[in-house]
């Protein structure tokens, strides 16, 4: 029986352990889809190994081509053929027996805990995948543990690839909790690194191997301290301008008074003593207010019958 994977591909690719694991994970994509290969993956810890098979399925997904990925379940040679034979169940014998010229459409099997597999079961498969490469089949063989690989995998030839990923050792653990950092996939690092006991351990010459929550407190603790350092800062600067606005505010009538024309309103007495000077000439009479009246001063009759001012 086979299942076909889903797999989430609006998240993003997560973290690698080395940069050369990047450009190997690559490779293995390139031989399962692109050179007809098969694959075997062996790793001690089984956490890792699935990490690493997420991956590189999750860039068979992103391929152009339109490939299928299968869970195939270790059972015996009978179930095998069965499955085999649905599988080539659309396809003439010259079909299935000629290897395609495109890459389209390819099968993976993947085959966890391969190292359950007996062997006539696993030489069976080799020599189906081989003898048919019309099936477009490919096996992705995981084993994981001490176990060594099994000598039925020669059965494949020059159509298998092996890659054995290994453990990481101290310094490449920090060196992937460095990386991870700048990628922004600190936390999903220090997962995995925990996950297969190899988290660095506690060491104040090196912040990053400190380990998850020491290190994202220190990161969570210089945040608060740079914004209330950058809050006290806005506060002074604030207090300093309304400073400034509250003096120009009480400055400024001061000002004002400064450049107003100094116009010196002409007072009662001043106009009395006009109109007496007028009065002793002519006909002026004071009004009521204190200012000639309209005749006395500037009318025609006043002027007939006194002097000229001067």
């Amino acid at each position: 029986m086979n299942i076909e994977i889903n797999l989430d591909n609006s998240r993003p690719l997560g973290p690698v352990l080395r940069t050369a694991d990047r450009m190997r994970l690559e490779g293995c994509v390139n031989a399962l889809t692109l050179e007809g290969l098969s694959l075997s993956l062996h790793c001690p810890h089984e956490a890792l190994l699935d990490h690493y098979v997420r991956l590189m399925l999750t860039k068979v997904r992103e391929a152009p081509d339109s490939h299928q990925v299968e869970v195939y379940f270790p059972a015996n040679t009978e179930s095998l053929l069965e499955r085999f034979n649905a599988a080539l169940s659309d396809q003439s014998i010259s079909d299935a027996t000629r290897t395609p010229r495109d890459t389209q459409n390819v099968r993976i099997w993947v085959v966890h805990d391969a190292q359950k597999v007996s062997e006539p079961e696993m030489q069976l498969l080799a020599r189906l995948i081989h003898n048919f490469p019309g099936s477009r089949i490919r096996a992705l063989l995981l084993f994981h543990g001490s176990e060594i690989e099994p000598n039925a995998l020669q059965a494949f030839g020059r159509k298998l690839l092996r890659w054995h990923i290994d453990l990481p050792s101290q310094e490449q653990a920090t060196d992937a909790l460095e990386m991870a950092e700048a990628e922004g996939r600190q936390a999903q690092m220090s997962q995995l690194l925990r996950r297969i006991g190899c988290l660095p351990k506690a060491d104040a010459a090196t912040p990053l191997s400190l380990g998850l929550e020491a290190h994202q407190q220190r990161l969570e603790e210089s945040r608060l301290y740079e914004r209330e350092v950058g809050l006290a800062r806005y506060g002074a600067k604030l207090r300093q301008l309304v400073k400034v606005l509250i003096e120009a505010a009480r400055q400024a009538p001061q000002g004002l008074r400064q450049f107003k024309p100094q116009r010196q309103p002409v007072t009662a007495p001043a106009v009395k003593k006009i109109g007496r000077g007028w009065r002793t000439g002519g006909g002026a009479v004071p009004g009521p207010d204190g200012l000639g009246s309209a005749p006395g001063i500037c009318g025609s009759e006043g002027l007939a019958r006194g002097r000229t001012p001067p």
